[in-house]
């Protein structure tokens, strides 16, 4: 799976570039957002990954390419379904 990135060049332009689908992002990002919020469990913050794949693949079953922002908004919901939702909070902001 690859993921689109959008990251601006300014006011008025955009640049799109597709870079490979990365689970250790996902995995690093909620356990800082953990950690943020006084978690320590890194398994955990593996097994809450697994479940982020688990949904991308159910919300978007036919695509090969997905947004930064599709995965980021999966991540938040997952994070809410599953509980954590101070480590959401910190993972929002």
């Amino acid at each position: 799976m690859k993921v689109q990135k959008r990251p601006k060049l300014n006011n008025n332009q955009m640049e799109i570039r597709l870079v490979e689908f990365d689970p250790g992002k996902i995995t690093s990002a909620i356990y800082r957002a953990a950690m943020a919020v006084g978690g320590k469990d890194f398994k955990r913050s593996v097994y809450l990954t697994e479940k982020v794949l688990e949904e991308v693949s159910n919300r978007f079953p036919d695509r090969e390419i997905v947004t930064v922002e599709e995965i980021q908004d999966t991540v938040e919901w997952v994070l809410v379904h599953e509980g954590h939702y101070k480590t959401a909070k910190a993972y929002i902001i």
